[in-house]
């Protein structure tokens, strides 16, 4: 007779100095028994190696040695960290495309308020263009007498006929700089103001007079050179009904622009190079 630890799990008689069954790797709790020693079982088939305690793998372990799948969880936590990225990308574009959307609908700093319009004045100033592009000579223009003329003569076709979404001119002025003019056109989009700016540089020549557009802005939104044209298309059209307005104005062969006023100088009929 001995005395054996007999594993509760499998039955099988251990030495006393074992903590887990050597057979099947349970934990031993029994206390020591007095057994025969025929009756100790042998290990049964497939039993691990005497001495060797069998330990359950790691997770993700079982991976096949060189595969490149990611362990278990990681392809969730890569999933969680993709879909984090592309919400603060969203959140940055939105944010980004907002604050476009809030310059545009403000009113630009420094406009010259819309004013009475005197039809006299407008009529002065065409009629002394005309003479003077005939007889040769300089005028000088400021701004108030530039926006009261653009007043006069662009006037707002609102007959009740356009959609409710349309935009409706308002008016058209300008602000005169150093060397250059922002000509601006008011509008109003679903009833709210919209300002519509191209800075243009005006040059003059023998041939007449001409224009190029520097620049160009919504509200205070200003719009890349790439952007420029769909400003133009919506501005040009309201500078050449001006231009219209005071034909003989394009056969200016000098010009010079301060924020105070504009000069303009003619080449006379009599006096033009044969």
């Amino acid at each position: 007779m001995s005395a054996a630890l007999v594993c509760n799990q499998c039955g099988f008689h251990n030495d006393l100095t074992r903590v887990f069954c050597h057979n099947c790797g349970a934990r031993l709790t029994s206390p020591p028994t007095e057994v025969a020693a025929s009756e100790a079982p042998a290990p049964a088939a497939g039993a691990s190696v005497p001495g060797r305690l069998q330990i359950p793998p790691a997770r993700g372990a079982n991976r096949v040695a060189g595969s490149s799948s990611p362990p278990p969880g990681s392809a969730s936590a890569g999933s969680a960290l993709g879909k984090f990225v592309r919400a603060i990308f969203a959140t940055v574009i939105f944010a980004a495309v907002l604050a476009a959307m809030i310059q545009m609908a403000r009113t630009p700093d420094g406009l010259p308020p819309a004013q009475i319009v005197n039809t006299a004045v407008a009529d002065g100033v065409l009629s002394a263009v005309e003479t003077t592009a005939r007889t040769g000579s300089g005028l000088v223009f400021n701004q108030a007498q530039i926006n009261n003329f653009l007043a006069a003569k662009i006037q707002a076709v609102n007959d009740g006929t356009q959609p409710v979404y349309q935009p409706r001119f308002i008016r058209a002025f300008v602000r005169l700089g150093n060397g250059e003019y922002r000509f601006y056109v008011e509008e109003t989009v679903l009833g709210w103001p919209v300002f519509l700016c191209l800075a243009q540089v005006p040059a003059a020549s023998p041939g007449g007079l001409s224009k190029t557009d520097v620049g160009g802005w919504i509200g205070r939104l200003p719009i890349h050179p790439s952007l420029l044209p769909v400003v133009q298309r919506l501005v040009n059209p309201v500078a050449a009904s001006a231009l219209e307005a005071v034909p003989d104005i394009a056969k200016a062969t000098s010009i010079s622009v301060t924020p105070e006023q504009i000069t303009v100088g003619f080449i006379g009929a009599s006096q033009k190079p044969h």
